[in-house]
């Protein structure tokens, strides 16, 4: 597929199946198509968190998180990332 939104609805058919690595790689591609789409960033950053790549889905969620501040599922997303890539204190502060 050559649009952002396809690649990403294949890639949340994948994970469903458990082909994590081949989701994360067709929502990169997606990303490469539609960097800011809220859709495929949330995705990825679920698939990387689901990967133990906690430290690549940082920058991810902080960007949804700069376009979508009040969402409280994002704070939480993130402080988790943070918390699993050993920045104890920052997870702390975006908790809050």
């Amino acid at each position: 597929p050559q649009s952002a939104r396809a690649l990403d609805i294949a890639s949340e058919l994948q994970a469903e199946f458990g082909f994590v690595d081949a989701a994360m790689q067709n929502c990169a591609l997606a990303l490469t198509l539609a960097p800011d789409d809220p859709s495929v960033l949330r995705r990825q950053s679920s698939l990387l968190l689901r990967a133990d790549r906690p430290a690549e889905a940082v920058p991810l969620l902080r960007q949804l998180l700069a376009a979508h501040p009040d969402n409280l599922s994002l704070h939480n997303e993130l402080a988790l990332a943070l918390l699993r890539s050993g920045q104890h204190t920052e997870a702390r502060q975006v908790a809050l």
